[in-house]
């Protein structure tokens, strides 16, 4: 409290998170980043049918089997394949207390609601009853 009135924290946050939007706001608007991006997920989207039908055609041929097995070993040998491993790994044990903590932020905001709808209950009952 004390480093709030000294400082205004909260008023200094709240100028710099509406600064903050206001540029990415005209940086999409100067760029047309999400406009670029969306119509990129949708041509993706749009072709991945195709991509998948290309991928397969390829990799049942012998030419295609031994690239992907290359692909394989050069990613192995790289380390990259590692690096890939080991950020999934981090990501999965990242994930179990992140869901842990939704998941009571969601049995806490519904045992609210539901003791909310009980005091309704109790109070038209109450108001009824007199």
């Amino acid at each position: 409290m004390k480093l709030e009135s000294e400082h205004n924290i909260s008023d200094r946050v709240g100028r710099t998170k509406k600064w903050v939007n206001e540029t990415v706001r005209d940086f999409d608007q100067e760029y047309s980043v999400s406009r670029r991006f969306k119509s990129l997920y949708d041509d993706a989207k749009r072709m991945a049918p195709t991509w998948k039908r290309q991928f397969n055609s390829f990799s049942s041929t012998q030419l295609g089997k031994a690239t992907l097995t290359l692909a394989f070993v050069g990613l192995l040998f790289s380390g990259l394949l590692w690096q890939l491993l080991n950020v999934f790994w981090l990501l999965w044990w990242v994930s179990v207390p992140v869901c842990d903590y939704l998941s009571e932020a969601d049995g806490a905001e519904a045992a609210l609601e539901q003791a909310q709808q009980q005091l309704q209950l109790t109070r038209l009952q109450a108001s009824q009853a007199v």
